[in-house]
Formats: C-alpha cells, sequence, structure tokens
C-alpha cells in the first residue's frame, strides 16, 4: 500500500489567487503578496507548498538570478533565488522555513546549483531578526547587509545538499533543470 507524503512542492495551487488575497490583508504581508500575484498574473510559475491539500505556503523561484547587490564572487556561482515567501497564518514560520529550506536545498542539488539564495528585507519590527535567527537555525547563513531603496536587505544563503529520503514525507512535483551557468566576466 503507497501512501502520500504528508506535504508537496508543486508549481501552483488551485486556491493559490485566493489565499494570497487572504494573507496580503496582514500588512506587514502585502508587498510579497502583490508581488507574488503580479507575477502569477504575468507568469503562473509561483512555488506552493501544501500540507495534505491544504495551502501553507507560497514562493517564487528564480532559476538564474541576477545578484545585482551580492559580490562579484557570489554572481558567477550557479544558484537559485527564492522571492516573496509567504505562509499562512496558521502556519508555523520555523516550520515552513525548514520545510522550504530542505526543499529547496535538495533541488538545487538536483538542478546543479551550487547555492540557494535569498534577500530578506529588514524592517524595524522585530519580526525579521527573529526570522534571521530561525534561519541560522536552518542552515542559512547571513552573508552581509547591505542598502537597498526602500530600506535594508540581509543577503542570505544555504549550500546546496541532496537530502535522499526527502520524498517520503516532502513530495515535489516541480521539474527538474539545471541552472544557467554564468558566464566569468572578465
Amino acid at each position: 500500500m503507497s501512501t502520500s507524503p504528508p506535504y508537496r512542492m508543486t508549481v501552483g495551487h488551485p486556491r493559490l489567487a485566493d489565499e494570497l488575497a487572504t494573507w496580503g490583508q496582514r500588512p506587514a504581508l502585502r508587498p510579497h503578496t502583490d508581488a507574488l500575484t503580479d507575477l502569477l498574473n504575468h507568469r503562473g510559475e509561483i512555488l506552493t507548498l501544501s500540507a495534505d491539500g491544504r495551502l501553507i505556503a507560497a514562493f517564487y523561484l528564480v532559476r538564474d538570478p541576477l545578484l545585482a547587490i551580492w559580490e562579484e564572487s557570489k554572481r558567477t556561482e550557479p544558484s537559485l533565488m527564492l522571492c516573496h515567501l509567504v505562509k499562512s497564518p496558521e502556519a508555523s514560520a520555523e516550520r515552513i522555513l525548514q520545510l522550504v529550506t530542505m526543499w529547496a536545498t535538495d533541488f538545487a542539488a538536483r538542478s546543479e546549483a551550487q547555492w540557494v539564495r535569498g534577500e530578506l528585507p529588514l524592517p524595524a519590527d522585530g519580526f525579521s531578526n527573529r526570522l534571521l535567527i530561525a534561519a541560522g537555525r536552518n542552515g542559512w547563513g547571513h552573508e552581509k547587509t547591505v542598502r537597498a531603496s526602500d530600506g535594508q536587505l540581509a543577503l542570505m544563503q544555504c549550500k546546496a545538499e541532496p537530502r535522499p529520503g526527502l520524498s517520503l514525507f516532502l513530495g515535489c512535483e516541480v521539474p527538474d533543470s539545471p541552472v544557467v551557468r554564468k558566464a566569468v566576466r572578465p
């Protein structure tokens, strides 16, 4: 008898647009849900994490990020970028971060990337500091903080890592494809 894993990573979800509208009612998430909604309307490739069929998180995966604000040496390394991660109000932020990190590092390894990267906005509310600590507990390194047009960003990364057995509790329906190798600039 075969059982389905309790968690599933997919491209899209039947309730994605409705859930983004609901989650966007929280002011702190509004910029991210708006960005995901815009991406959904134009490209339709938002990745979703569900638990037993219920949508619990969504984000955008960039397979060939520009990394313009990262150090020059990091721009040429094959990497994936996670953008605009949002979660349902009922879901544990720590658990979502753990699941997304495990999936992303495994997916990066299968995609021939070396790193999974992210840029975390740092508002003055203290929430992001808690998120930085949680990210550290899940293998993310805080590379540095940079100034952006609308505040500060923490540049985060974690090493790609194959995770044999992950599919037992986190199924994946996201197509594998190698990341584009960046040309080294002279």
